[in-house]
Parts: structure tokens; sequence; C-alpha cells
């Protein structure tokens, strides 16, 4: 694509957003002599996510510069303000710096916390989404599994466990066919299969923890943007689905146990790229 035909494209995506954006400012981009603003930026991503059908365009799976950008991005809390999809305590009285992310196959004695975190996945469940203990250690450290945690030294402060499905798990899993308690071996992709992403954990104990786990599930999903189609979850909490509004995430069922009322939601990997509040947070300058 020529410079000419590539603000074509722009104007075609966007006339007003990139008014005034020429070949002469391509270049000086490209050249590093001017920055678009954040802005612009946000709309550049978004132009050649469209062009180019990829998640994360305009990053390189592979550099830990742009991997470390996610994780590391800066900004306003995920959650809306006065709502909170977490469990309250006086983390002020905790400096965040002190909470370090690690995964859990990397934390000792994962038995015992294991047992923690299935304690606390019980506590935030309800009958239709429970995972008996020992099917949650499987989970748990399974090799699909993304499961990244916050500890403030050997306390739980936060965690994200997602488990990577094959499309026809998926695809029963996101139609109520499949639940969680249910997943067996059969039912996981491989890293170089494409499949999808089941939340079956999320909390953080302040805003800024549940954001820097997301970050870096993000990172992940920019690492492994080829092999993955889109991720959801069921919740039953109405702060949780909020926040998952916030971030993209659609309802698309509402009910997997006729006692309970238990939501889907669900977003393809390109609307959870494309998020305005990650992208403002991505390239934060």
């Amino acid at each position: 694509m020529t410079q000419e035909q590539f603000v074509q494209m722009l104007y075609n995506f966007d006339d007003d957003a990139f008014a005034g954006v020429d070949t002469v400012t391509l270049s000086r981009w490209e050249n590093g002599v001017s920055n678009p603003p954040q802005k612009r930026k946000t709309n550049l991503f978004l132009a050649i996510q469209e062009a180019t059908g990829q998640a994360f365009p305009l990053f390189d799976a592979t550099s830990e510069e742009n991997e470390a950008r996610f994780s590391n991005a800066q900004g306003q809390s995920l959650a809306q303000p006065n709502r909170s999809p977490i469990t309250h305590v006086m983390s002020g009285m905790i400096e965040e710096e002190a909470i370090t992310l690690q995964h859990f196959r990397d934390l000792p004695n994962k038995s015992i916390m294991a047992q923690l975190f299935h304690a606390i996945h019980f506590s935030r469940s309800n009958n239709a989404l429970e995972v008996a203990p020992e099917h949650f250690a499987t989970l748990a450290e399974h090799p699909s599994a993304y499961f990244l945690t916050a500890m403030f030294h050997d306390q739980a402060f936060g965690a994200i466990l997602a488990i990577k499905l094959t499309e026809s798990a998926g695809d029963a899993f996101f139609a109520g066919e499949l639940s969680a308690k249910a997943l067996g071996e059969e039912h996981f992709a491989a890293a170089d299969e494409k499949g999808y992403m089941a939340g079956i954990l999320f909390f953080a104990y302040s805003h800024n923890t549940a954001t820097r786990l997301l970050m870096r599930f993000y990172a992940h999903l920019l690492a492994n943007q080829e092999n993955l189609l889109g991720m959801g979850a069921y919740v039953f909490t109405t702060d949780t689905q909020k926040f998952l509004e916030r971030l993209g995430f659609y309802k698309q069922t509402e009910a997997i146990s006729p006692q309970e009322s238990v939501h889907l939601y669900y977003a393809s990997l390109n609307e959870m790229a494309a998020n305005p509040h990650i992208l403002n947070m991505i390239f934060n300058d």
C-alpha cells in the first residue's frame, strides 16, 4: 500500500478524525519526527484493525517492549467510580508496589493456594457456576489455563483465571450447553490451536489491582492473538456485569439455571482490543 493509499484509507475510515493528515504527516510519523496525539493513535489503531482484520495491529506479538506497554499501562481505573466488581477492603493501607503479579504455576505451596482460590471462587459463585475443589485445582494447573495472581506477601489480593477451549467446546460453553464444572481434557485447546478463552475466576481487592491484572491479561491476548477468537464468562452480580460492559463485552444470554439469573457476557478479540478505555491507557503518553 502506498502512502497515498494509506492516507485515503484513513479518510475512508473517518475523515473528521484524520482531517489535515497527508503524506507529509505520515512521513513525519514514520520517521519519528512527530508523534500523533493520543486520540489520533487510537483512531489509527481502529482504522488499521478494520482494514487488516487483525485484533492488535501496530503491535508485534513477539516484542517484549510492546507487551510491556500493555502490562504497564497507566491511566484511569477500568472500574466505574463508586462501582466495584471487587471485594471491599481497606486497600488504601497497602501500597500498590507491594503487590506482585505472579503466575499461579510459580507460586509456592500450589495445592494450598488452589484451595484458597477455590474458596474465593466458591464465595463469589453460585450453584450454576460452582466448580468442585478438585476440579478447580485441575483447571488451575492445566497448560491451557491463564492464571495470574496478585499477591501481597503470602496473601491473595486478586486473580484472573481463564481457560482456553477448543472452538466446538467454546461454542457449547457460550451456548449454555457446557458448564464450567463439566470441562474436561477433551475441551481444552492447545497453544497453537484456535479457540476461545472462558473466564472462571476474577477478583481483586482494589481497582488498581484489577486494572493491572486485566492489562497483563491483554498482553497475553496480544501474544496469542492468531489463535484466539474471543472470550466469554458467566456472571450473576450486577457490578461485574457493568464492569464487563465497560470493557466492551455484551450480554449474549441470561439463563443457564432456571432458579438463578446468570448472564453470559462475550466479546470477540477484535471487540476487546478496540475498547476505548483500554486503548486510552495503552496510548497514554
